[in-house]
């Protein structure tokens, strides 16, 4: 199986290559890079779903869709040496379907938690930099089985999980419901502030579920044991 790097040196992703048009992909945790969707979009042609609530990662988000134009669209905002633009078509702009909602356990609204430096932009149902929800925000939350009745998906075929501390909660209920989701890609935000439960313990519950780890490069990138053979 081989592996491909996709996305800029702080928001790209390791996934198996293995995803083609009709690929179903949810996309948690937008923040101000997107390179890791634009370049999934142009690679495999599928569309694309993220969800973030984050007023500034709407913003950057929708910069990028609505200024796509009829040639290429170039970023005024650079994102790394390795891409320091986006490149982007309208019919690939089309794609990508941003959803200002967040991933929890139930549908609900929440405070999203500001971050200790307000010039970084990603906010936490969970609190995991213990700020203060004075200067956070309330949003809407919802489940991953809610959102994929909402969309008429029954499966996803790639979910990106990078939800400041969340993603423990997300993970509990694929699980608990034996929801289908091909390749899961985890930043452990909560596990890394906590220290508990032990990151080894996650990933062996998720090995007893059926998945294999398949690259730790950018985060953790884990494959269902299925989809390998």
């Amino acid at each position: 199986m081989k592996l491909i790097l996709l996305g800029s040196e702080y928001g790209g992703w390791v996934i198996p290559d293995i995803f083609d048009e009709s690929s179903v992909c949810y996309f948690a945790g937008v923040g101000e890079d997107i390179t890791f969707d634009v370049e999934f979009v142009k690679k495999y042609g599928c569309d694309v779903h993220l969800f973030d609530p984050t007023p500034r990662a709407i913003k950057h988000c929708n910069d990028v869709i609505l200024s796509a134009s009829s040639t290429n669209f170039i970023s005024p905002i650079p994102v790394s040496s390795k891409f320091p633009n986006y490149q982007i078509v309208p019919i690939q702009a089309d794609k990508i379907k941003l959803h200002p909602i967040g991933l929890g356990r139930e549908d609900s609204k929440v405070v999203f938690y500001p971050p200790a430096n307000i010039e970084h932009v990603s906010h936490s149902i969970t609190n995991i930099q213990g700020t203060s929800e004075e200067n956070g925000f309330v949003a809407e939350c919802s489940s991953l089985s809610s959102i994929m009745d909402q969309l008429g998906h029954t499966k996803i075929n790639c979910l990106k999980l990078d939800v400041e501390g969340a993603e423990l909660m997300v993970l509990e209920e694929i699980l608990v419901q034996n929801i289908e989701v091909d390749v899961l890609c985890v930043e452990f935000d909560y596990l890394k502030k906590f220290q508990k439960p032990a990151l080894e313990d996650v990933i062996n519950a998720l090995v007893v579920f059926g998945y294999s780890l398949v690259s730790t490069a950018s985060n953790h990138t884990f494959t269902r044991t299925a989809v390998l053979k």
